[in-house]
This record gives structure tokens, sequence and C-alpha cells, in this order.
């Protein structure tokens, strides 16, 4: 039979409510950076101000609607400018960078 090194038969004979990770956290490796500020002609999604910041459930009767085609006009070019952004992120995310690096390389093509 195989025996598990000795940390193992410990943790793993703990239940799933006692296993606990605690992340080793490296002198300043812990920085949050403050949020990038939003100008103003942007408009707030109507649950930014929520607890939580999270939208209200929406009716069964919003789940399925037809699109006129400048709504899909707009759908299409928000995705186009989330691809952009998600390919901006990408390209900053480089060994030594920051989530910090990935989120502001995202941002300014958002906000540009």
């Amino acid at each position: 039979m195989h025996r598990l090194p000795g940390w193992s038969r410990r943790f793993f004979a703990r239940t799933a409510s006692q296993r606990v990770f605690t992340p080793t956290v490296f002198e300043g490796a812990s920085k949050i950076e403050p949020p990038l500020p939003v100008p103003e002609h942007i408009p707030r999604p109507t649950w930014a101000a929520r607890p939580g910041g999270h939208p209200e459930r929406l009716p069964d009767t919003l789940f399925a609607e037809v699109k006129s085609p400048e709504a899909i006009d707009k759908v299409r070019r928000a995705n186009q400018l989330a691809a952009r952004a998600l390919q901006a992120a990408l390209a900053a995310a480089q060994p030594g960078a920051t989530t910090h690096d990935a989120d502001r390389a995202a941002f300014d093509v958002t906000v540009a």
C-alpha cells in the first residue's frame, strides 16, 4: 500500500471545512493599487451604486428580446472594444509585470 507523506496525511485527514490555505505574502508583493478614475462623461451602469455592485435579477420577460439593427451594431462595437482591451491586457502581461500593469493597459484602451 502506498503511504502519503506526513503533511499530506494530516491535510487530507481533515474535512473540507477544516482545509485551510494560507497564501504566503512577501514584503511589498500585496500592494493594491487605487482604482483608476473613470471620466464623468462615461455613464455609470444603474447597478454600480447597489450594495456589492451587483445588478438586480432580470425579469423573465427580458431574457429574450429582439434587438434592432442599431442595438446589434452597438453590441458588436462593444465586443470589438472588449477584444481590443483584452489584447492590450494580454500584451501587458509579461514576466515581471503586475496585474495593475495589465489593468492599466485595458483601461487605456477602453477609456481613451
